[in-house]
């Protein structure tokens, strides 16, 4: 590996996915606001899966139970971490 050491090299992909990971959360944050902004009637997408729906009430947000439970598992860091360690993660 050069003159990195491997506990450097892992350091760094360590870095990398948790700043994916802040990159992903941000963007399912901004869809869900987006889904949460629109008028009742208009066309939506779900911000955990991008599936096309048209908003049926005010709180009408998510396609289903199981993506509004994906979103709210990601959209706080410690509440992810949380549901890894629950669900028998690393």
């Amino acid at each position: 590996m050069g003159d990195t050491s491997e506990a450097q090299y892992l350091a760094e992909i360590g870095e990398h996915e948790r700043e994916m990971e802040r990159t992903q959360r941000a963007g399912i944050k901004h869809a869900y606001a987006k889904a949460k902004a629109a008028k009742t009637g208009e066309q939506i997408a779900c911000p955990a899966c991008g599936k096309a729906q048209r908003k049926r009430s005010y709180q009408h947000a998510f396609c289903g139970q199981r993506c509004k439970d994906w979103y709210w598992n990601r959209a706080d860091e410690t509440r992810m971490q949380r549901a890894i360690a629950y669900s028998g993660g690393a």
